[in-house]
């Protein structure tokens, strides 16, 4: 299971919960459905306190009650999302060990969106949207804590068409 071992690849030291005094912290980029869903759960696991993240409150909402853990909102597409969640984030907890940069979108390979507006949808989010979420989280991550990304296969430029 991905997510029980994405969760032991973070399992915290005890040092570092002492350290901190409190259990480690991990928020989850689109955490209400699928690989985030399991990531929030492996970590969950491993003894962090989740925050998993979602773009729609309802189905963030009904992950994080599923799962037992916090939620909130983060839309890729809008960078005032993005800081207020940090912000947020920020509120509640302070600092954050682990931030995992799930969230993506994409298109169903049937969808009948022109491509270039499928094209530039999905870098906005996937990478511009991302790398806006890097700079808004990045100063919460604790000293020796993880950032990581997710990825895949359809990120390869071999998947354009001619």
């Amino acid at each position: 299971h991905l997510g029980a071992r994405m969760g032991q690849a973070l399992s915290p030291a005890p040092q570092a919960m002492a350290a901190h005094g409190r259990q480690p912290i991990a928020v989850v980029t689109g955490g209400n459905k699928g690989i985030g869903f399991e990531i929030a759960k492996g970590c969950l696991a491993a003894g962090f306190t989740v925050v998993l993240t979602a773009r729609d409150e309802g189905r963030g909402q009904h992950a994080a009650r599923q799962l037992g853990c916090a939620m909130a909102l983060l839309d890729l597409n809008n960078e005032a999302s993005i800081n207020a969640c940090a912000e947020d984030i920020a509120r509640r907890y302070g600092k954050i060990d682990a931030l995992i940069l799930n969230a993506a979108m994409a298109y169903k390979y049937s969808d009948q969106t022109p491509w270039v507006q499928k094209t530039r949808n999905t870098v906005t989010a996937n990478f511009f949207g991302n790398l806006a979420a890097c700079k808004a989280f990045h100063p919460l991550i604790n000293d020796g804590g993880h950032l990581i990304t997710v990825a895949s296969m359809t990120g390869h430029l071999t998947v354009l068409p001619d």
